[in-house]
């Protein structure tokens, strides 16, 4: 009896799913079947193809870890290649390998900066098990796996990055998401690419024009992106200007980007500096990213930080949502908590509920439920030996950052101080010109009073007695003889 095509879909999948090598012409020549069928086969062995790529990879870098690192890498990739997500870590590794090759600094967004995998594989700048971070934040204890991959490369990078995403991920898959201004026009969401993992979405696209006039498949709208996240993987390349200089000034100086760890360990007197608040922030305001801003310094000013850990906690709270203002400041300004009992980033919520006794499962479950602001009350009664102080904390808050990018983000502070200090003129020229001028034209609309205003500030400016003389002047030249140039603003020097 002849088989229909189901029966031999499967019938081939069966035979396929332990080979190590799988390819689309190999399927159609091996099993005589047509390129609509060895699609369709292919794409459902996507997984099964990113799981024996992921395995290869891990069981090389075991061979040179200490155990118990070999271990916690192991248990995490199988945490990840039973929750489906190979696929996913493969693309991620894939975008993160082109970044390396073009020396260039990147972080991600999001859960992805739990796994230490994504370290292990160059991904994840940040050492999750150094920093006692838990992967199943990404994936793993009742979790779908549906993070997306969000990268944060130099805004001059992103246009590049995403062509090449367009060209290694080429499929009919991989489309793009549309919107609707507020004038009622369509448009394409920029830096977004999200690859199907089920042809049935193929039914809520459209052709989209972009600013160029050329047409792109796009997905209707961010809605059916949201309810759909386990039918397709997102992909998002966010262009910063804080990494743009990082970069920028790297390549400049003709040098590698050196490891966090290396800039840290040979300048230990950068975390000193970040840890300290400053009453005239003048200059020291435009340029350091996640510090320098009143309400970070406001925060340093109270608790008050002495380790990079603290620093942590403090980038921690400040992007949360309902987690310092209205709820932790008091508690520490009254010293009913100390900083190593803050609340800062999800991670704290799970770790504090772990240290009581409770199961890892419930305890990141807990977290959460928490991180959304959808705590309950009723659940965490059951527990027990819990603080009242710890439950009035996460009943008020509404989101809490992953310790792990808030970390990345600490990182990118870093390179920063080092850069500035180091290399003080290069730097403030570096950064006017990736800061300021390299924004899209969109920033600069109806900004020109608040920008007449930046350059008359920075122009009356007194010196600031934290750097020579010299060094203040140049940098002080730069912003406005750059700024102005390139802004086509030059009548707004002195006539004299």
């Amino acid at each position: 009896m002849k088989e229909n095509k189901e029966e031999l879909k499967t019938r081939i999948i069966s035979k396929l799913k332990n080979k190590k090598k799988i390819t689309l012409s190999g399927i159609q020549t091996e099993f005589k079947v047509g390129f609509a069928l060895a699609e369709e086969i292919y794409f459902e062995l996507e997984e099964t193809i990113a799981t024996n790529s992921l395995k290869k990879l891990i069981n090389k870098k075991v061979k040179s870890l200490p155990k118990n690192r070999a271990d916690f890498l192991l248990e995490e990739t199988n945490q990840i290649i039973s929750h489906g997500g190979a696929l996913r870590m493969m693309i991620a590794y894939k975008i993160a390998n082109y970044l390396h090759k073009n020396n260039e600094h990147f972080i991600l967004s999001g859960t992805l900066h739990s796994s230490y995998v994504a370290y292990e594989l160059g991904i994840n700048i940040v050492d999750t098990f150094k920093y006692s971070i838990h992967p199943e934040i990404c994936h793993g204890i009742g979790y779908t796996n549906s993070y997306s991959i969000d990268f944060r490369v130099s805004s001059k990078s992103m246009d590049r990055v995403l062509k090449y995403i367009d060209k290694s991920l080429r499929s009919d898959r991989l489309l793009r998401v549309s919107g609707i201004s507020n004038n009622g026009n369509r448009f394409i969401l920029p830096g977004r690419r999200v690859l199907l993992l089920e042809k049935s979405l193929k039914k809520q696209t459209m052709m989209v024009k972009d600013s160029k006039n050329e047409e792109h498949e796009c997905l209707d709208n961010e809605e059916v992106v949201s309810k759909n996240r386990d039918k397709l993987v997102v992909i998002n390349i966010l262009g910063s200007a804080p990494i743009a200089v990082i970069n920028d000034m790297f390549k400049n100086l003709h040098k590698r980007i050196p490891p966090i760890e290396n800039v840290i360990k040979e300048n230990p007197h950068i975390i000193e500096k970040l840890c300290c608040y400053y009453d005239d922030l003048n200059i020291e305001k435009c340029y350091l990213p996640e510090f320098r801003t009143d309400y970070t310094n406001e925060i340093i000013k109270t608790v008050k930080p002495k380790t990079i850990n603290d620093l942590i906690k403090i980038i921690s709270v400040g992007h949360g949502s309902d987690a310092w203002d209205n709820n932790q400041e008091a508690l520490i300004k009254n010293k009913i908590i100390t900083i190593d009992e803050l609340i800062g980033s999800r991670d704290d919520v799970a770790d504090y509920l772990i240290s009581k006794g409770h199961p890892k499962d419930l305890s990141i479950m807990i977290m959460e439920s928490v991180r959304k602001g959808q705590f309950n009350q009723e659940n965490i009664n059951e527990l027990g030996n819990l603080s009242e102080t710890f439950i009035k904390i996460i009943s008020k808050v509404k989101y809490l950052f992953p310790r792990g990018h808030c970390i990345a983000l600490l990182y990118n502070a870093i390179y920063h101080e080092y850069l500035r200090e180091r290399f003080p003129e290069e730097f403030f020229k570096t950064y006017i010109e990736d800061m300021l001028v390299m924004r899209p034209p969109w920033f600069y609309e109806d900004k020109e009073d608040k920008l007449l205003r930046y350059i008359e500030e920075l122009r009356s400016a007194p010196t600031n007695n934290l750097y020579e003389t010299k060094y203040y002047e140049a940098i002080k030249g730069a912003k406005l003889g750059i700024l102005l140039i390139k802004l086509n603003l030059t009548y707004l020097w002195y006539e004299n």
